[in-house]
């Protein structure tokens, strides 16, 4: 990734905190999920999406602290 968008990443988590990005990563796999259900009628891609979005979901209620010491 390169360094200006990961300093835009930074600046995301900065400005709403890592919890809530995750929130918002997590909408994005439901969305992908979503669209590959109803575009390619692509199951399997779509159950990894929203794998994703399950994962993403659980990190953004871990306390903070926890995931900066990870």
């Amino acid at each position: 990734m390169k360094t200006e968008d990961l300093a835009t990443l930074e600046g995301l988590v900065d400005t709403y905190s890592l919890p809530r990005v995750l929130e918002a990563l997590a909408e994005v796999c439901n969305d992908k999920a979503s669209h590959l259900r109803s575009a390619w009628q692509d199951e399997n891609a779509a159950k990894r999406w929203d794998g994703a979005a399950k994962y993403l979901t659980r990190a953004a209620f871990v306390n903070p602290v926890l995931l900066v010491q990870a």
